[in-house]
């Protein structure tokens, strides 16, 4: 009988030993569910704006962007035979590794069918972005979407 009492000994000073030998239950996580506060919150940023102060990021960024899009459209060739003035919507997806897609491309009819090649080209212009570092909230990366129109005006 002694055989069991000194096994049974061995397993209950097992167990109550764990804690020393650098096995540790896990804790909970916390989750911060205060509401997020402006300057917890860095936009995008593009290699050029990294060196602005907090409140020029977003307007670098958000210039950069359009500026990117609206030169490579100006590069491309369209015959169009009447006057377009119209606003595409593209919502645009830029992960927590600050990759950029497009989820949505809004294009009216008339548009469409003036430029056939229109939503090839805004998805060209998207690939062809500068590196993009992700946009950041409490100091962790995250994902955000934006909802941006490109205005066309031939005349």
């Amino acid at each position: 009988m002694s055989g069991k009492h000194w096994g049974i000994g061995l397993v209950v000073l097992a167990l109550y030993s764990c804690d020393y030998l650098g096995f540790k239950t896990q804790q909970p996580v916390e989750v911060d569910n205060s509401p997020i506060q402006l300057n917890e919150v860095r936009p995008p940023l593009f290699k050029k704006c990294e060196t602005l102060s907090e409140e020029e990021l977003r307007e670098c960024f958000e210039a950069t962007f359009s500026n990117h899009i609206n030169t490579y459209l100006e590069n491309k060739t369209a015959v169009v035979t009447e006057k377009l003035h119209d606003t595409i919507w593209m919502q645009v997806l830029i992960n927590n590794i600050g990759k950029v897609s497009i989820e949505s491309i809004s294009v009216s009819d008339s548009v469409q069918r003036s430029i056939p090649k229109i939503k090839t080209w805004l998805e060209e212009s998207i690939i062809s972005l500068p590196e993009v570092q992700p946009p950041y909230v409490r100091n962790q990366p995250t994902s955000t979407r934006y909802k941006l129109p490109v205005i066309l005006k031939i005349n």
